[in-house]
This record gives structure tokens, C-alpha cells and sequence, in this order.
């Protein structure tokens, strides 16, 4: 009997508690987008090496750093 409440409080948490039912939501959608990106994203990169050394080189501009930082270095030579 017990097993049969607590299996009917979980099938029917997310009409209960709004709360649960939000994250629940979110969780379910961030693993959909995570999923979509890995198919749509990530496995085509890693399957497209010369696409993206083109794509590289076409933008190169846009992967360089300016000037960071300027120092000086002063050593005290005994």
C-alpha cells in the first residue's frame, strides 16, 4: 500500500507543486537544447576539421588579442 502512495505522489508531483513543476521544466529543456547542440554544433565540428581551419583563417582577425599588458622588469644585480 505504501509503495502504491508514494508511486501515485511522484506520477502526479508536477500537478501539486508548481515549483517542482518549473525546474522539472527547465531541467527537461536545458537537456533538449544540450542534446540539439551536441547534434548540431559539436559532432559537425568535430567531423569538419578543414571547414574550420577555412572558417580560421577566413576570420583570424577576430581570434587575436590586442596588447594585454606593458611591463617593465628591473633586476637588482648584486
Amino acid at each position: 500500500m505504501q509503495e502504491a502512495c508514494v508511486s501515485y505522489q511522484n506520477e502526479h508531483l508536477e500537478e501539486k507543486s508548481p515549483e517542482f513543476r518549473h525546474i522539472y521544466k527547465e531541467y527537461r529543456e536545458g537537456i533538449l537544447m544540450f542534446n540539439r547542440m551536441q547534434e548540431m554544433v559539436w559532432e559537425k565540428a568535430n567531423k569538419d576539421s578543414v571547414g574550420l581551419a577555412s572558417y580560421f583563417k577566413e576570420n583570424i582577425s577576430d581570434y587575436q588579442w590586442d596588447d594585454r599588458y606593458h611591463a617593465a622588469f628591473y633586476v637588482l644585480l648584486q
